[in-house]
């Protein structure tokens, strides 16, 4: 008993999955890599090297999926 329609591949949930309809805005994206570089520069002022590379690596990943990667899933939601 086969089934007619195969399931719709579902994407792998990641643990800083970046790339959520809540992100669509162009502004949200900017304010995210914004809040990332503050708080990168906070940590190293504060001279806390590991929070500094932590935060700076993911404003770095933030960068790369908003600038080159970002494909948001369709939610099915009309935005406008």
């Amino acid at each position: 008993m086969a089934p007619s329609d195969p399931k719709p591949k579902r994407r792998r949930k990641a643990v800083l999955d970046l790339r959520v309809p809540f992100f669509r805005p162009v502004w949200r994206r900017v304010a995210m890599v914004l809040v990332l570089a503050l708080w990168t520069g906070v940590e190293v002022s504060m001279g806390n090297p590991f929070w500094a590379l932590l935060a700076g690596g993911i404003g770095v990943y933030a960068i790369y999926v908003f600038a080159f990667d970002f494909d948001p899933p369709d939610d099915g939601a009309d935005s406008g």
